[in-house]
């Protein structure tokens, strides 16, 4: 009996766990070069404010993908992913960002 209740309640925490809603918010990317490398520096004094928000970090690495800084994108996809490791945005663009590099199996 005991073991069931065990296996039933891990169960549940598991599935629980899974819906949990992601915190990362998209937000639209600038057109030109200029306006770019502005957002990114904005970006970088939000992650420096709030080192715990995953927002940043993510957008950061959103930026440095249209850029096609793939290793300054890794690095903030990287820092996003343990902010928010349950974000499908995040996997999502940490997963391409490492196609990009061509670091696939």
């Amino acid at each position: 009996m005991g073991v069931n209740f065990h296996l039933l309640l891990g169960l549940l925490l598991l599935i629980l766990g899974g819906c949990q809603t992601s915190t990362t918010q998209l937000v639209e990317l600038p057109d030109s070069e200029d306006q770019l490398e502005q957002f990114i520096s904005e970006q970088q004094a939000l992650r420096d404010e709030a080192p715990s928000a995953p927002d940043p970090p993510f957008n950061l690495a959103r930026a440095y993908f249209r850029k096609q800084d793939y290793d300054a994108a890794e690095v903030s996809i990287r820092e996003a992913s343990r902010l928010d490791p349950l974000s499908a945005d995040v996997a999502e663009l940490r997963g391409a960002i490492a196609y990009r590099q061509r670091r696939y199996p």
